[in-house]
């Protein structure tokens, strides 16, 4: 399986643009979903590391899910939202039960992966605060298991990568089996990880601009901004973070071009499809 990373990243970009009136129309509500939610949160207190918080978000993933899923199925399958039945609806069951199918498999496997997410970094960062707080005491000083961790932790984190996205190939039902043996070994993860770290950086470094600039005149903090300031600038991650999901998880699904074409599927807007 070959993986053409730059390829990858390029039809993250071109296609999210291509399709960007499309994506406006799908991208409203679960906008409106996620800003409810965030700011549910930030008026309550909690913290985005603490493990009520995922649970908050619960709605807002299921939109970001939604949104997501039927972007890439329209990528893959060509088929838009809303679907337009013509001729018999009864012919075509079996095809828009297919539909149906991938893309509630899609939305609960990205919900799932969300909320799994959300508890391990909680927990990681609680593990972390646990093994600082012993090396103070001199508990761990010198303990070659602390290193031992570390490098256990960094190597699971590479290869559970690819699991970040099996909503991508539940799209077309395909079985986890046949996605897992696609990618074996790390270095798969790692040009996941790489496709990722392209797709996203150029965003966050425009977001990071923008707010400095807005900010500038509030000595850089959030909270000495003026509240209508920092109204606009957290509706602009928001945003910003739902654009770079969306531009990743096509760039993702370009990355796995040959895998859907080898189970059978051949995306239709990527890698120069129907450009």
């Amino acid at each position: 399986m070959q993986f053409d990373i730059f390829s990858s990243v390029r039809d993250g970009y071109v296609q999210t643009w291509m399709h960007r009136e499309y994506l406006l129309k799908l991208a409203a509500i679960p906008i409106v979903i996620k800003l409810i939610c965030f700011f549910t949160a930030y008026g309550l207190g909690i913290d985005q590391m603490r493990l009520t918080y995922p649970l908050l978000m619960l709605p807002a993933y299921f939109a970001e899910g939604w949104l997501i899923a039927q972007f890439l199925r329209t990528l893959i399958t060509g088929e838009r939202w809303p679907i337009k039945i013509k001729g018999d609806p009864e012919k075509h069951f079996e095809k828009y039960l297919d539909r149906a199918r991938g893309i509630l498999a899609a939305i609960i496997t990205f919900v799932l992966i969300s909320m799994v997410h959300g508890g391990l970094m909680v927990g990681l960062l609680e593990f972390r605060e646990f093994l600082l707080g012993q090396t103070e005491d001199g508990a761990y000083t010198g303990n070659p298991l602390i290193i031992f961790v570390a490098f256990g932790a960094v190597f699971a984190a590479l290869w559970t990568f690819r699991l970040l996205w099996l909503h991508i190939p539940m799209l077309v039902l395909m079985p986890m089996k046949t996605y897992l043996k696609a990618l074996p070994g790390l270095m798969p993860s790692i040009h996941m990880l790489a496709t990722w770290l392209l797709a996203i950086v150029p965003v966050l470094f425009i977001l990071i601009f923008i707010s400095g600039m807005f900010l500038s005149s509030s000595g850089g903090s959030l909270a000495e901004a003026p509240q209508g300031l920092s109204f606009l600038i957290i509706v602009l991650n928001v945003i910003g973070e739902l654009i770079t999901k969306v531009i990743a998880s096509v760039a993702i699904t370009s990355l796995l071009y040959d895998l859907f074409v080898a189970y059978g599927v051949k995306p239709v807007y990527l890698r120069g499809q129907q450009s």
